[in-house]
């Protein structure tokens, strides 16, 4: 049982760097895409500029992602402290040989 522990461990660690770097591309070029628009606005005296705008959900799913991230984390936690590395049982008992 603690090999599946391990394996799920090293899924779910792959797993959260995966969606954070998704959530991290997302919510980057959403907030990239507003700063380069909403940056000369009083130039023009608070005037309504006509930009390009992010595809709807843009953010939404930056959310989503981070929100999985965290879950996955959660879950390579837990699936990491079940399994049984044996490092720290290991180094303690090598250190009481005499």
């Amino acid at each position: 049982m603690e090999g599946r522990s391990t394996t799920c461990a090293m899924f779910f660690f792959d797993f959260s760097w995966v969606t954070f770097l998704g959530a991290e591309a997302c919510l980057l070029a959403g907030s990239a895409r507003n700063a380069y628009h909403s940056k000369d606005r009083g130039i023009f005296g608070g005037v309504e500029l006509a930009c390009a705008t992010l595809r709807e959900g843009v953010f939404a799913a930056g959310a989503a992602l981070s929100l999985l991230t965290m879950i996955g984390s959660i879950l390579y936690y837990w699936f990491y402290s079940k399994a049984d590395t044996q490092g720290w049982e290991k180094q303690q008992a090598a250190g009481t040989k005499g």
